[in-house]
């Protein structure tokens, strides 16, 4: 009965656990993440999680009190047979457990490497103290050149705040769904067979680049004189000169667009490369068109605060009201939770397998240690035996250490096979980290080996101070 009720228990608080730990993830799931709202503690884990703990208590209490009474011989087990038997199994349980915690371990270390990596990359502009909203005028209200005087002067009102230092436009923003695409070749190459090289095009407005904290490589950046009526220009970024001219400054250089070959556009920059899509993927060929000369009605519009990120959003959505009152706000908010949105699935894993590691870690040194402290009072009267007979208290408590040792190493040995062979299903989550990392598969071993120590510990010392005199006078 007394099982039981600490069986039940920690059923319980486990499932209030769990309740908690679920609207925690779900509320830091990014968006892409389908039917995340979806996630709950039902009814099938509540039966599953008090079944668990009804066959723990029926493999913990039951099974070894039937089995003692079915023995029947009090003295066999007051003289340890049948606590050895139970420490081997206890033994075994030891290393299952271990097994699983070095499992869980090593994929926090290798999602928590993944994570340091991945926030070390730089996307290519800077995010920290920019805002962004994205504008849907009324449909057909702006059209042509109508289009580029109405961002013009949205860039205007904006800039004319105290809370922004610039303002700029652009149709796809950076960590953001969408893009547009179209084949190129240089004026000066033929163009080949088979499927042509493709670019992203990217419409922004003047001001775009240097609130975004995009860095000039080469030439200039688009600005208020790339008219409708002006030489077709356009930014590309060093990836695209990389790929599409050999010569080391391609500005003044032609770009061919489309299989037509109809339209032409003259470099007059060249811009770094910025990580459009997410800080996983590999920079893609980008030019960048002025918003003049290819007029989109719907642009996210991004401001540089001057101090405060908050009010520099209230005062771009202000701008944007006072050109025109019936445009459509949406996705607003702050260009670095974008990017830090980018990796949300990537944190929430690493942070849910760093707390399972801890758990599992603490539960296996309990484990550790209580299988220890059982070994020593199980064999207290064979201790004080060999120590009546001139064994040295050193040697008892060295020989406890090893035997304590022995189901954690195994317990390794096995958990490091099983994540050497399942380490493949974090491939898609892993970035710049190999998912059987040496580091990591160094490192973890290594920290149970000294877990398993610090918990072996006080068995160890129990055992090499045991009295024989006390014991045998006992016994």
């Amino acid at each position: 009965l007394e099982m039981l009720l600490l069986a039940s228990g920690a059923a319980a608080a486990g499932i209030v656990f769990a309740t908690t730990l679920q609207a925690w993830a779900s509320s830091r799931l990014p968006g892409t993440v389908p039917r995340a709202d979806q996630w709950e503690v039902g009814t099938a884990a509540v039966v599953f999680t008090f079944g668990a703990a009804l066959l723990a208590v029926v493999a913990g209490g039951i099974l070894p009190g039937w089995s003692t009474a079915r023995g029947g011989d009090s003295a066999q087990v007051l003289r340890g047979g049948k606590g050895r038997s139970a420490g081997r199994l206890s033994a075994g349980l030891v290393g299952l457990q271990v097994a699983l915690s070095v499992l869980l371990v090593i994929g926090a270390g290798l999602m928590t490497r993944s994570f340091v990596a991945l926030s070390a990359v730089d996307p290519g502009f800077r995010p920290d103290g920019a805002v962004a909203v994205r504008l849907t005028p009324p449909s057909g209200r702006y059209e042509g050149e109508s289009v580029t005087f109405f961002y013009e002067e949205v860039r205007r009102a904006a800039e004319s705040s105290p809370e922004i230092e610039s303002a700029g436009g652009m149709l796809f923003l950076p960590m953001t769904p969408g893009g547009a695409w179209t084949s190129y070749h240089p004026q000066s190459a033929a163009t080949s067979e088979g499927n042509p090289p493709t670019t992203a095009l990217r419409i922004v407005t003047p001001g775009y680049f240097e609130t975004m904290g995009v860095d000039l490589v080469a030439g200039r950046y688009l600005d208020e004189a790339d008219g409708a009526d002006d030489e077709a220009v356009a930014v590309i970024n060093r990836t695209l000169a990389r790929h599409a001219f050999t010569s080391p400054d391609p500005v003044g250089r032609v770009l061919v667009l489309g299989r037509a070959g109809a339209d032409t556009v003259r470099v007059v920059g060249v811009v770094d490369d910025v990580r459009q899509s997410d800080l996983r993927t590999d920079v893609l060929p980008e030019f960048y068109r002025p918003l003049a000369q290819q007029p989109m009605s719907r642009l996210y519009m991004v401001a540089r605060a001057s101090n405060d990120p908050g009010r520099a959003l209230v005062a771009l959505h202000d701008a944007v009201r006072r050109v025109d009152a019936d445009v459509l706000l949406s996705r607003s908010g702050h260009v670095l939770d974008i990017v830090r949105e980018s990796m949300g699935t990537t944190r929430l894993v690493t942070q849910l397998l760093g707390l399972f590691g801890v758990l599992a870690v603490l539960l296996g040194a309990i484990g550790i240690y209580g299988v220890s402290a059982q070994n020593v009072a199980v064999r207290r009267k064979e201790m004080g035996i060999r120590m009546a007979l001139g064994a040295d208290g050193a040697r008892v408590a060295r020989q406890t250490l090893l035997s304590g040792l022995v189901p954690v190493a195994v317990g390794i040995v096995v958990g490091l096979c099983t994540a050497a062979g399942t380490a493949g299903t974090l491939q898609s989550l892993l970035f710049a980290v190999r998912p059987r990392d040496l580091v990591t598969f160094v490192a973890v071993p290594a920290f149970f080996t000294l877990v398993a120590v610090a918990s072996l510990a006080v068995p160890m010392v129990r055992a090499g101070g045991t009295d024989p005199v006390e014991t045998l006078r006992s016994e």
